[in-house]
């Protein structure tokens, strides 16, 4: 059992990372490691960090080094996969979405397979995600539209803007490709 400092320090440095708050998130984490320094959920906290600060090269030797101590965490493969899209590398990501879904699965990581595997140009497979990922939870329309968009599919496209602009008349992001859609 962690100590009640240690559980405090993890709260705190999740809320930090969660707030981008990421000097106060590194000075909590560096105080978590002279806790507990090899531990799931600290290691975790500090690949989180990494990729959060950009320092990718830091987080993908940690990330190779936690995917070895801890297959069988579904953040740990989360984490990694958003490293693998950061980096551009869609194929890797989907393996750790695909990972980390099968251990626990999550409309969130289904989100980002579904990101994942319509940048690798698996247009298809991504539908096959996002539709029911979108239809049953709301998320992913933006990415949806965009599916759509590739597979030529122009009004399902638009219905997916017309949609998340009428649901937030501020998301310039929707309204601007509906604009690009309808000008074309």
């Amino acid at each position: 059992m962690k100590s009640p400092l240690y559980q405090t320090l993890a709260q705190r440095a999740r809320k930090a990372l969660n707030q981008s708050q990421l000097d106060e998130a590194h000075t909590l984490i560096h105080k978590l490691k002279e806790q507990e320094p090899i531990t799931l959920e600290t290691r975790g906290l500090e690949l989180e960090l990494a990729l959060k600060s950009n320092h990718l090269r830091e987080a993908g030797i940690l990330a190779t080094q936690l995917v070895q101590l801890f297959p069988a965490s579904s953040r740990i493969q989360f984490l990694t996969g958003q490293l693998e899209f950061q980096r551009k590398r869609y194929g890797k990501a989907e393996r750790h979405f695909r990972e980390s879904h099968h251990i626990h699965p999550s409309p969130r990581t289904l989100l980002w397979l579904g990101k994942s595997l319509a940048l690798a140009g698996k247009s298809n497979e991504a539908l096959a995600i996002l539709e029911p990922l979108n239809r049953d939870t709301g998320r992913g329309g933006l990415e949806l539209a965009w599916v759509y968009e590739n597979l030529k599919r122009d009004q399902d496209a638009r219905a997916c803007y017309e949609r998340l602009s009428a649901q937030d008349p501020d998301y310039d992001e929707a309204q601007q490709r509906l604009a690009r859609l309808i000008n074309r």
